[in-house]
């Protein structure tokens, strides 16, 4: 639990907030507490059905995939500049490009949910 508690940000926080993330840390289950030290990235493709995990680097950023990074905290989706403009054309509404719904419905739902995202 050492390195686990070192993994909590103390500088730039106020004394509650670090406080408040170290009790949180120590009350959540062990995936939970893993997901708080490194968050979670997945990329929602074009022909893949399900997401898929990828690593928090610059190459995993590609004009065609939907990120999600789940940071325990926040939920954070991204989309790639040829997705957004699909998004912005709502293609996904129209029924000749119905295999884009899936894809576009990640955004849909973590938008309902209240999340930041940001194309």
């Amino acid at each position: 639990m050492t390195h686990a508690g070192a993994a909590v940000q103390v500088f730039g926080n106020s004394p509650d907030e670090t406080a408040y993330c170290r009790v949180l840390l120590n009350r959540e289950t062990t995936s939970d507490a893993i997901t708080m030290i490194q968050p979670a990235l997945q990329a929602y493709c074009m022909g893949g059905a399900q997401a898929e995990p990828v690593m928090l680097d610059v190459a995993s950023v590609t004009p065609d995939r939907v990120l999600l990074l789940d940071s325990y905290f926040t939920v954070v989706v991204w989309h790639g500049s040829t997705v957004a403009q699909w998004r912005k054309a709502d293609y996904h509404l129209q029924e000749e490009y119905a295999h884009l719904k899936p894809l576009m419905e990640v955004w849909i739902h973590a938008n309902s949910q209240g999340c930041p995202a940001s194309s």
